[in-house]
């Protein structure tokens, strides 16, 4: 399927205005059949449709991905609570916090003093 180019909402305004005007030529009568005022308006109808159905479709996407983010949110908010909640309750030297993905206290090296040079 060949990828076809949105046309701007100016263009298509303008577009809109012209058939309204080709409405009111009452002696229009194109040798394309394609082009009669039967088949403007149907095209017309069918865009308006097409466009307000576009626009429930969006707000629909936008409304699930607040919704996907809120419950992202939300499940990240419980799990840095409970990682609290097991330093709480095992300790922060404890098998459990390393099975959390935090770095046990005694894996971290102890301070060393420098050594000061004497003259």
């Amino acid at each position: 399927m060949t990828k076809v180019r949105k046309i701007s909402q100016k263009v298509l305004r303008k577009d809109m205005e012209t058939h309204s005007a080709i409405q009111g030529f009452a002696t229009y009568s194109p040798t394309n059949p394609s082009i009669t005022h039967v088949s403007l308006s149907d095209l017309s109808s069918k865009l308006l449709s097409l466009q307000s159905k576009s626009v429930q479709m969006e707000t629909t996407y936008n409304a699930t991905i607040d919704s996907l983010r809120s419950a992202e949110r939300a499940f990240h908010d419980a799990i840095m609570t409970s990682k609290v909640a097991v330093l709480g309750q095992y300790g922060m030297d404890s098998n459990e916090a390393k099975a959390i993905g935090l770095k046990r206290k005694s894996e971290y090296k102890q301070p060393k003093r420098k050594a000061v040079k004497v003259q």
